[in-house]
């Protein structure tokens, strides 16, 4: 398949109309908006406000000092925050780290 979208490559053409390529960070305040609006309890019309929202596993990256905030953001398009407050509390409350972590039986 040889379709671009904004000067990516298309992943797969989904079908009706729907095409799957890989989001960049310019698209990470679209994502946001649209992820908030579609997963609100309160329905579309009243989408949820978070501190930041992180994709898969990778806020245990932040809570066990594995990588910064900053980095997440930079490695992940999805990682976003609500406003500069929110960055510094992230940033502050998660700072890189020398860890490990153990295993108790």
């Amino acid at each position: 398949m040889n379709i671009l979208l904004n000067n990516r490559p298309a992943l797969c053409d989904l079908g009706n109309g729907l095409i799957l390529c890989r989001s960049t960070s310019a698209d990470a305040e679209a994502l946001a908006t649209f992820n908030s609006r579609i997963h609100s309890d309160d329905g579309i019309d009243k989408p949820d406000t978070r501190t930041g929202s992180f994709p898969d596993l990778t806020f245990l990256q932040l809570v066990f000092s594995y990588r910064t905030y900053e980095q997440l953001e930079q490695s992940y398009a999805d990682c976003t925050y609500k406003d500069d407050e929110a960055r510094m509390l992230l940033s502050t409350l998660f700072p890189k780290k020398a860890s490990s972590v153990m295993f108790v039986n």
